[in-house]
């Protein structure tokens, strides 16, 4: 009698559902990929603009004349300083911070979890789906500005959680836990959540109305909005408005709050997500008529976001711009991929050649990881390879499903070679890398580019490893949960260490060295600084200092006219020592080249700090040191050869007292810590 064993894939797809079939094992699994391939990045980003607001709530006379906070800031529509500030006082920020995050981010995989389950029954492609989530960066919008699952704590975390809890209760009816999910989530990000809750209305409103009715009060809406916004006079008693020069210092500032700024890879990406949602709410329709509504109506409120978007770009409303209806595709960005997933094993089960080769170039788009079309090579080029050796060259196939075999094993095999490939060139240049990158910055350059299908592919060979010795109980879930500690905690730990951050971050040495300058030097208690190293935290938090000017700052400025206006005319006093620090990076995209030049006014090969970009600085009221990577000889108060620290007193002394001459501007010696002490 003959046995017939289980080919791998029957094994794997088996494993798979035993872990699916455990919740909390699957969870505890979802949060050690994420650990591994996203680990938690500490206080940077916009993480660093809510510690700053929770610093101010705090000590309002510390920060409150700092640019970002002169003229009020994006706290006061969140209750979100409110709420961690009382767990900062006790438990300190970097500690604090880290245990929210970490408890916000494992919301927010339980929220994609349980989202992604309740709408696709098939755990095979739900698990592969949610896995995939959490290794690739879901930028949504433009300009990949913005990501739904950012690795550091914000705001939009903790409301991107509770809107996906609370649209998983949406789907399945239970709407009053619904809306308070979004309502808490609305008081700590009105931006992000009002999507969700536009979905919650649209999915109460077509389960309680009739249909006649429900038609009837949409059109109405509809042209109430037309008439609004058409009428000058009403629509700026409403929305306020936005002249032409502060929306332009948005527009340098923010550009992603701009379709017209968007490049055609943020355009195809919304595509793609309006097309696949779109299609996987006709396919539910006839079998799960509250699924496909629930999918028609994610649709209907991204295309009004990306409408509502152009809208503010080209009327005069203020709100409209501050409402940032573009945001709202996050929620579709949510459902892209596991509907991409779910279309392509249905597609690669199309007896015609077509179907295999739509489901491998959907799968193959959603792992790419740069713009080169190098990337699609390697597949291209295995694929004649794998045809030949499945199929044979006898005039019969040697397999029946050798087309399949041959799309699925280049695609595989292609992209794990793409990744060996980027892997060797980042590890060839790793003292150039690490010259101009923290320690911590370049490890997650090589995590970034290991790629979702190597992700993937160790994901399975892990799960069917461990189907084999264990059933995925206790003690593998007690196992997974180490690692997820340990690989949290860790990152934790360095970020938090002074001894890390002095000798293995680019700059840690050199605000060492100005914060023992400024303890020994007579200064104002938070004296205000202006640092062209492009580090808003290394001021605000390392320092314990008022910033005069970082790009970080503005990106608030569609709220407050006078923050815009400041914003700007600040940029254009600190444009050549901005220029100079993009420059010392080395190659530099198109995209920072004609950002930069746009934003600070200035050509971005020819312009150079000199003598008077100085003087105009440190004549600027409030401001009393400079931190520059630029030395001007005999005006410098401290350097170690790296930072060199100015004095805006000294230096206008220096200034107003001397001929311009070279040695006219001998009046004040470098010093360096050695000196002082």
């Amino acid at each position: 009698m003959t046995t017939t064993h289980p080919s791998w894939s029957d094994r794997t797809n088996h494993a798979i559902a035993r872990l699916a079939a455990r919740p909390w094992g699957l969870f505890l699994v979802l949060l050690a990929v994420n650990a591994l391939a996203r680990p938690y990045a500490g206080i940077t980003l916009d993480a660093r603009l809510y510690s700053a607001q929770v610093l101010n709530r705090l000590d309002p006379g510390t920060y409150g004349d700092d640019l970002f906070f002169r003229y009020g800031s994006q706290d006061q529509f969140s209750i979100f300083s409110w709420c961690v500030a009382p767990m900062v006082q006790v438990l300190g920020l970097q500690l604090a911070f880290f245990l929210l995050y970490f408890l916000f981010n494992s919301l927010l995989i339980l929220g994609l979890k349980r989202l992604v389950e309740t709408l696709i029954e098939d755990r095979l492609v739900s698990t592969l789906a949610l896995v995939f989530m959490m290794v690739v960066p879901l930028h949504f919008g433009g300009l990949k500005a913005l990501d739904v699952q950012e690795p550091f704590l914000t705001a939009r975390l903790v409301a991107n959680a509770l809107v996906l809890l609370g649209l998983e209760q949406t789907v399945r009816q239970r709407y009053v836990p619904a809306l308070l999910l979004m309502v808490v989530g609305l008081a700590f990000h009105p931006l992000m959540a009002i999507g969700g809750l536009a979905i919650w209305a649209g999915s109460c409103a077509s389960n309680l109305l009739p249909g006649k009715i429900l038609v009837l009060l949409v059109f109405v809406l509809g042209l109430a909005s037309v008439l609004v916004l058409s009428n000058f006079t009403v629509g700026s008693a409403l929305f306020g408005t936005m002249d032409e020069s502060w929306r332009e210092v948005v527009r340098r500032a923010t550009p992603f709050n701009f379709v017209s700024e968007w490049y055609v890879e943020d355009w195809l990406n919304v595509a793609m997500g309006l097309i696949g949602v779109g299609a996987a709410a006709v396919a539910c329709w006839k079998g799960n008529v509250v699924q496909g509504r629930f999918l028609l109506l994610v649709t209907i409120v991204s295309v009004a976001a990306v409408v509502g978007t152009a809208l503010a770009e080209s009327l005069p409303y203020a709100l409209l711009v501050q409402g940032q209806p573009y945001r709202a595709l996050w929620i579709l960005k949510v459902l892209q991929i596991p509907f991409a997933f779910w279309f392509a094993v249905r597609l690669f089960g199309v007896p015609q050649w077509y179907g295999p080769l739509g489901a491998v170039a959907l799968i193959g788009f959603l792992c790419l990881t740069t713009g080169l079309a190098l990337e699609w090579c390697l597949p291209l080029f295995l694929l004649p390879v794998f045809m030949l050796g499945y199929r044979g060259l006898e005039r019969a196939p040697s397999r029946p499903d050798w087309w399949r075999r041959s799309l699925a094993t280049s695609l595989v095999l292609g992209f794990l070679g793409w990744t060996l490939y980027k892997l060797s060139i980042l590890l060839a240049n790793h003292e150039r890398l690490l010259s101009r990158l923290d320690t911590l910055d370049y490890g997650r350059v090589l995590v970034d580019n290991i790629g979702p299908m190597s992700w993937l592919i160790l994901f399975v060979l892990f799960t069917g490893w461990a189907a084999r010795r264990s059933d995925f109980a206790r003690g593998f879930q007690g196992a997974v949960l180490a690692v997820l500690l340990v690989a949290q905690g860790a990152m934790a730990l360095l970020q938090a260490s002074p001894s890390f951050r002095e000798n293995h971050t680019r700059y840690g040495k050199d605000i060492l060295f100005v914060r023992e300058f400024l303890s020994r030097r007579h200064a104002p208690a938070v004296p205000t600084i202006y640092s062209c190293l492009g580090k808003l935290d290394l001021v605000w938090l390392d320092l314990h200092a008022k910033c005069y000017f970082d790009w970080w700052q503005l990106s608030g400025v569609m709220f407050q006219r006078q923050t815009a206006m400041e914003g700007q005319r600040r940029a254009l006093v600190v444009g050549t020592f901005e220029m100079d620090r993009f420059r010392e990076v080395g190659e530099v995209s198109d995209f920072i080249r004609t950002q930069a030049s746009r934003f600070f006014a200035l050509d971005f090969d020819t312009a150079n700090p000199d003598l008077g970009n100085l003087k105009e600085l440190c004549q600027e009221e409030g401001v009393d040191f400079l931190l520059l990577t630029h030395e001007f000889p005999g005006l410098v108060t401290a350097g170690n050869g790296r930072i060199f620290i100015y004095d805006c007193r000294q230096v206008r002394a220096a200034l107003n007292h001397s001929s311009p001459t070279a040695g006219a501007l001998q009046t004040v010696p470098t010093l360096t810590c050695e000196d002082r002490r």
